[in-house]
């Protein structure tokens, strides 16, 4: 069975294209990000989640910001990163609508959206990004028979 986070892999990338999604601790990050295919999103590390308990099956929750980040105007001017953030807003809610059709993960809440201009000494690029913060569920979960082992399908 695939992780959670192989599931929103998967639903990004079907979005933006193989291989565009990064996912890493900050350090790593940051390491990917500097040599990227832009455009392209990324997450950080989850740390934590819940689990949800129906019908006797427990399902995986994690609460996850998504950037979706393109190379910022060279010289950051604010309408022509204003283009480029409309663009990845595009994107970002490309991908929360094909939640509606995923039969891995479902959207859950929509806790906010932000809009980050990162130019630090941690990148060797200029990043504008358009962050979704969501709750993303897994659509099938682990019943008894899964986690004991026993196999008989019907615990």
């Amino acid at each position: 069975m695939r992780s959670i986070i192989d599931k929103i892999k998967k639903s990004v990338e079907a979005i933006i294209g193989d291989g565009r999604f990064y996912y890493n601790d900050g350090d790593g990050l940051n390491i990917d990000l500097d040599n990227a295919d832009y455009p392209c999103a990324f997450a950080q590390l989850v740390e934590t989640g819940m689990v949800q308990d129906s019908l006797g099956n427990y399902f995986e929750q994690v609460s996850i910001g998504i950037f979706f980040a393109a190379t910022a105007d060279p010289d950051l001017e604010p309408l022509a990163n204003e283009r480029i953030l409309t663009d990845l807003k595009k994107q970002a809610f490309q991908w929360m609508f094909s939640l509606r059709n995923n039969d891995e993960i479902s959207l859950g809440d929509v806790r906010g959206t932000d809009r980050v201009y990162i130019k630090s000494d941690q990148f060797d690029v200029r990043l504008t990004a358009f962050v979704v913060n969501v709750t993303i569920t897994e659509n099938h979960g682990f019943g008894v028979c899964e986690v004991d082992g026993c196999g008989c399908g019907g615990c």
